[in-house]
């Protein structure tokens, strides 16, 4: 054996064990069974609420709506707890909506109180699918987290529960709650939420000055998987849960989510089958590790006007520090490579010949990243996703292209004598310094791996110094590595460019070690390039639909009234089998005379009338005023969603029962509730002119009646809100104009 063979072995296992350390951080713990102890929290335990509570779809509005809240109620104060119902009129000008809410609230009374500590998720759910993930899932949770927490003495602070009612037509309980009297009294909000159906539960925002609220968390013993970035990165997004309304109204909390799976999210398959047991049992350790430790801590020290910089450890550990520890790493990077440079770095022209060809790789390997996903939708129609812009199959393509961009990096830069290095240290020390002045959660991605780099280039190129490199270049495969591979499932495969950029960086990062490693230049880059083949070959094969993979497709019905015109419509350039048998084979292409700007292109073809019952518009007032004419108008609707339009016209002013006002340039706003529905609507506009408005109705469900053959197993609605559903388009009558 090589006198340097012990030092290459040595290096190679301190890559490895610090990416297999940073793969571990993001695996959700070991589901808890029946027969786990009273006070721990049980998967098997609260998978029998998400059982009980997802067997069907259930948006606001729908017969099966009622029944999860009637359950919930009824399992609530079969707790022993007091439970209320709170009917409010939620309202959201974001979403465009308003609807007849109803919240559930339970309180668990404190010893001596600093505040209350709300744990809340939404029981409402999607059209299209039965929600056990989203967010049954964070039901069932809070309801076991309550059994347990009942089973020892009473919290120091209150606990109070909140099941929101309409959070998936525009946070419309969060809405209403925020103007309850109670809020006043919430001193610590905790929301679970889910965009898919499996992995780690991420602490992925906080409200903002947390860094008393990350120490406190740190200090739980919850299993935290958690990043500052994903906070940096949120708050700049214009997403939403639930706890976005909370975080408005000042209030101190943490936002929990699972998001792996994300071809599941809002469809037939978010059901109580594939929910993962461990992500429901990573949502409940924090939940319940939290609600302890917050229960006996003054809630009132919780708020600050800094933020921390964090990121977890495996085992659920976090590593948590402020701007001035952030500034002095980032200063300390800066000083190491500037002393790398001064000792043995390489003359300023060799430096830029350094970048050029860092610059170069990184462009290939977003050509590479980007070419891949685009090239196999091409080539294969399954890597189509018509909503959500993922496809099945994709963990198996991320990892080839990880080997893919590790081939490319190997085949230019794992050369001793190769400057890019060099050069990737200095652009990721000044990205670093950029990033601690103006998005500080974000500096341990850049300074940490920047440091570790700087200091790697310290010592001579011996192989005696690989180990000591290895060690000081582990925050990248620890950190970085792990973290790209949660980015995929975050971003989707449409930013796999992004990605594969971002892995060419921090490979080439680890050059002071694997060049040293890399037997041949040939060799070892074609075995990984041919190794990415196969796992794209392979991914390929997992692309298919199936009953556990199914394919999304939707058809809705119109009906525009009064002239009767009635038309099948679909999103897509071309039928499938299922909805050809209501587009026919050749279906007009064209524009959706709706206000939802969910495809950019459609197919329509002419379609039988139903005679569904169309709102009843009765007018209650009538005055004009200074140059302004007012209207007081009563809609009923037996639909669950009604739609009010307004074409054209003056600026209308729109005020909702008599509470709620919209901007005068609204062009739509939704109105639901369970059917019939009879709601009061103020409109005022210029006298002597007058708007044209139109009544959109939307019943769930196609006729079954025109329905000729069901979908296969294979097949499923695509997960839009306005998918397989009916309408009717009315024109809203305006009386003339009085006199004044």
């Amino acid at each position: 054996m090589p006198r340097s063979a012990p030092a290459r072995l040595a290096a190679v296992l301190a890559l490895l064990l610090a990416f297999a350390a940073g793969l571990a951080v993001y695996r959700p713990p070991t589901p808890q069974g029946l027969d786990a102890p009273p006070a721990r929290f049980s998967a098997a335990r609260a998978l029998g609420d998400v059982q009980a509570l997802a067997r069907a779809p259930h948006p606001l509005g729908s017969a099966e709506h009622g029944r999860v809240r009637d359950a919930l109620l009824a399992r609530l104060r079969g707790m022993g707890l007091n439970a209320e119902l709170l009917p409010q009129l939620g309202h959201s000008e974001k979403y465009r909506s308003t609807a007849r809410v109803e919240n559930l609230l339970a309180r668990l009374p404190g010893r001596s109180t600093s505040g209350a500590i709300l744990l809340t998720a939404h029981y409402d759910s999607v059209p299209t699918g039965p929600g056990a993930a989203d967010d049954l899932s964070g039901v069932a949770a809070i309801l076991e987290v309550l059994r347990a927490l009942k089973t020892g003495p009473a919290l120091a602070n209150d606990l109070w529960v909140l099941l929101s009612d309409g959070e998936e037509m525009g946070l419309l309980g969060a809405e209403a709650f925020a103007r309850h009297p109670a809020l006043k009294d919430v001193a610590l909000v905790l929301n679970v939420e889910a965009r898919g159906h499996r992995g780690p539960a991420f602490l992925f925002e906080t409200s903002a000055g947390n860094a008393e609220l990350v120490r406190e968390a740190a200090a739980s013993g919850a299993p935290l998987v958690a990043n500052s970035l994903t906070y940096e990165v949120y708050k700049r997004l214009p997403n939403d849960t639930d706890f976005s309304v909370y975080k408005r109204a000042g209030k101190p909390g943490l936002n929990f989510a699972f998001i792996d799976g994300l071809t599941h999210y809002h469809s037939r398959q978010d059901s109580p089958e594939n929910l993962d047991r461990g992500s429901l049992q990573h949502q409940g350790e924090y939940l319940l590790a939290l609600s302890r430790h917050f229960g006996a801590v003054d809630l009132r020290q919780l708020r600050h006007d800094r933020d921390s910089i964090y990121f977890s450890l495996p085992g659920g550990g976090l590593v948590h520090y402020d701007g001035a520890a952030a500034w002095a790493l980032a200063l300390l990077s800066l000083a190491a490579l500037t002393l790398a440079q001064v000792r043995s770095g390489p003359r300023p022209a060799e430096l830029l010949r350094g970048l050029g060809r860092l610059g170069l790789t990184l462009i290939l390997a977003f050509a590479l990243g980007q070419g891949l996903w685009l090239g196999l939708k091409r080539l294969n129609p399954p890597y189509h996703w018509l909503s959500n812009g993922e496809a099945y199959g994709t963990a198996w393509l991320t990892a080839a292209l990880l080997l893919a961009v590790l081939a490319l990096v190997g085949f230019r830069h794992y050369r001793r004598e190769d400057q890019a290095p060099r050069a990737t240290a200095w652009l990721l020390t000044l990205a670093g310094l950029a990033a601690t002045a103006w998005m500080p959660g974000a500096s341990p991605l850049l300074v940490l791996p920047a440091l570790g780099l700087s200091l790697a280039l310290l010592p001579p190129a011996r192989d005696a110094w690989l180990p000591a490199r290895a060690l000081l270049l582990g925050a990248g495969p620890f950190l970085v590595l792990p973290l790209l591979l949660q980015l995929r499932i975050a971003l989707s495969p449409a930013l796999f460019g992004a990605i594969a950029l971002l892995a060419a960086l921090y490979f080439i990062a680890l050059a002071p070690v694997l060049s040293a490693l890399w037997p041949a230049r040939l060799r070892p880059n074609l075995s990984l390039a041919l190794a990415a083949a196969g796992l794209t070959a392979w991914a390929l094969v997992q692309s298919r639909f199936d009953a556990e993979h199914a394919q999304p497709d939707h058809v809705m019905h119109l009906e525009q009234r009064p002239q009767g015109q009635a038309l099948w419509l679909a999103a897509g350039h071309e039928t499938d089998a299922w909805t050809a048998q209501f587009l026919g084979a050749a279906p007009a292409q064209g524009g959706l005379p709706l206000p939802y700007a969910w495809a950019e292109q459609t197919l329509s073809a002419a379609a039988p009338r139903l005679g569904l019952p169309a709102p009843s518009v009765r007018i209650l007032g009538d005055e004009s005023k200074a140059g302004r004419r007012r209207l007081l108008l009563e809609v009923t609707s037996t639909a669950p969603i009604l739609g009010l339009l307004r074409d054209e016209g003056p600026a209308t002013s729109l005020r909702i029962a008599d509470a709620h006002a919209t901007p005068a340039n609204w062009q739509a706003h939704f109105l639901l509730g369970a059917p019939p529905q009879t709601w009061r609507l103020n409109l005022e506009f210029a006298s002597g002119s007058s708007p044209k408005l139109r009544l959109l109705q939307q019943f769930y469900g196609l006729p079954e009646a025109l329905v000729k053959a069901p979908r296969d197993a294979a097949r499923m609605t695509t997960p839009l809100r306005q998918a397989d559903s009916r309408y009717t388009l009315d024109p809203l009558p305006i009386p003339e104009q009085h006199d004044e």
